[in-house]
């Protein structure tokens, strides 16, 4: 190059730099990285095959070297290139946007084509760089108004291709104060399912005015529109990721994910907070249970030893004792216990429920058959299977029943004294209620205890033959009938008046009340039957 080559070529190079306002070698370092390093993969100093990981790690060492905090003495300098790099590992490191890039770097690097933009409409690559925009603010340069004025043009070449342009209406871009929710967020889902109205007729590769017949006419048609398919799809693809380009980087939108992403952290932390306020009702809820179980166990204590100390007082100091050992023990179940809880226990189960209510059929059924008049040869069968009747004294006016032994279970010394219950029938009219009541309970536990062994020996009971069965029934009516040498009378000793059988006998003493307990050792009549089968 001859010397007035070179003066030629600086002076038309320092005509460009006026025209493009650059005065100062920061600014001209940074247009020459403009004209001959745009390519993302040369910034980040990458192959075009490198892995996400290889071009991260680049990234970070090139931002050491040129972030401005490292670089005070060209802060400027440093600031622009550390904000290109940036903007090349945005791109790189998400796969999306790396793809399109890749399909289109050459459009993206060559910018604008002013012979493109009049046969295609806007060339939309030349704005999917940051260095299109300055700043985020709502001057003529800002991102704001650079893509508002870019989306308007592509808005005003769809109006012109549609016929009737009434029919649409494409959503503005706004500013930097507009509100998500009535132009940010309709203005993304438009765009960025953007589908184009105009024809793209200047593809057409064929000339269908030159066939010859209609055959021919078709299938140019049919080439033709594959053409403008092709077009229309590409055109669509490069408006949606210009779209997506955008709101990636609007600050709009990152403030309403940072809206709602204190939306959410509050919404967590009044669940927490209800939750925290759920578990402290519960444990309040639960001391206080314990608190009034304490004072209601504390209350039956207290109740228990003033009524100890009463009876200790005015009694004979054995109630206590009594009601300890009834308490404690279930006569349905014939069980003992050695605490009330354990009794609360057991009644709440279902084997208790059970015996309970078979107790309660078998007392029905009885009843039933006591009432019936016309049942009175049944009622005789019941009374001398069930009890005994050990005698009839007429001079004492008594009448001795006895639970009829028919299986031999060893009891507790316990169990054998609650068992020396002893009955007593006189002339007494004033008889108390209470002592009634517990005749009729002792006839209930014996019957109740008999049923079982019924059952329990029921198997073995259907083994025997009729003759062992008549043998033992008349050896039981036999014992039954000698345990006193006197006859039972069927008349009452204290009205003297006369039935016609035991059952109405019976029927009249429960009824009127002729009854009183006399003290009668039970054990020793079971010890005679015993000896008497025994021989």
């Amino acid at each position: 190059m001859t010397f007035l080559q070179y003066v030629n070529f600086m002076f038309r190079l320092e005509f460009f730099l006026h025209t493009l306002n650059i005065k100062n070698s920061t600014d001209f370092v940074f247009f020459i990285i403009f004209i001959c390093m745009k390519c993302y993969y040369e910034l980040l100093k990458v192959d075009k095959k490198a892995t996400p990981d290889e071009i991260k790690k680049s990234y970070r060492k090139l931002a050491l070297k040129w972030h401005p905090d490292k670089n005070p003495d060209r802060l400027q300098e440093c600031t622009e290139y550390f904000s290109l790099l940036q903007a090349a590992y945005e791109v790189l490191s998400d796969p999306h946007e790396r793809a399109f890039y890749d399909r289109h770097k050459e459009s993206i690097l060559k910018g604008y084509d002013e012979g493109q933009e009049n046969r295609t409409g806007l060339d939309v690559y030349q704005y999917m760089t940051i260095s299109c925009f300055k700043g985020f603010g709502d001057d003529e340069h800002s991102f704001y108004s650079v893509y508002r004025d870019v989306f308007e043009r592509i808005a005003e070449e769809e109006y012109n291709s549609i016929d009737d342009s009434r029919d649409w209406n494409y959503p503005k871009f706004g500013d930097s104060t507009s509100d998500y929710d009535e132009i940010v967020e309709p203005f993304y889902s438009f765009w960025t399912g953007f589908c184009t109205k105009r024809s793209f007729a200047w593809l057409d590769q064929y000339d269908i005015r030159q066939a010859d017949n209609r055959s021919i006419a078709r299938a140019i048609d049919k080439e033709n529109k594959k053409f403008r398919d092709a077009g229309k799809k590409k055109r669509n693809e490069e408006v949606r990721e210009l779209a997506l380009f955008v709101r990636k980087r609007d600050k709009r939108i990152q403030k309403r994910k940072e809206e709602l992403e204190i939306k959410r952290k509050e919404q967590e932390e009044k669940q927490k907070q209800r939750q925290r306020e759920k578990i402290k009702a519960n444990l309040e809820a639960v001391k206080n249970f314990k608190e009034n179980e304490e004072l209601d166990k504390l209350y039956k204590e207290q109740l228990y030893q003033l009524e100890k100390d009463i009876d200790n007082d005015y009694g004979d100091g054995e109630s206590v004792k009594e009601y300890e050992e009834e308490t404690l023990y279930c006569i349905a179940c014939e069980k003992e216990f050695k605490s009330v809880k354990a009794l609360e226990n057991h009644k709440n189960s279902k084997k208790h429920k059970q015996i309970l209510e078979d107790l309660k059929k078998h007392m029905k059924d009885e009843d039933k058959i006591l009432f019936n008049d016309d049942g009175e040869d049944m009622i005789d069968e019941i009374m001398v299977d069930e009890f005994e009747v050990v005698g009839f004294d007429v001079e004492d006016k008594t009448v001795l029943v006895n639970s009829a032994p028919k299986n031999n279970v060893k009891k507790s010394k316990k169990k054998e004294r609650k068992n020396k219950k002893k009955w007593d029938i006189n002339n007494d009219s004033d008889i108390e209620v209470e002592e009634c009541v517990k005749l009729n309970e002792y006839i209930e536990n014996e019957t109740c205890r008999e049923v079982r062994k019924d059952e329990e020996d029921e198997n073995e009971v259907k083994e025997r033959n009729k003759k062992s069965k008549r043998r033992d029934k008349n050896i039981s009516n036999q014992e039954t009938h000698t345990v006193n040498s006197q006859p039972i009378p069927s008349s009452c000793s204290i009205c003297n008046q006369i039935f016609e059988s035991r059952t109405k006998l019976f029927n009249h003493i429960r009824t009127e009340g002729h009854a009183q307990l006399k003290t009668i050792d039970i054990q020793t009549e079971k010890k005679k039957s015993k000896g008497k089968k025994g021989k």
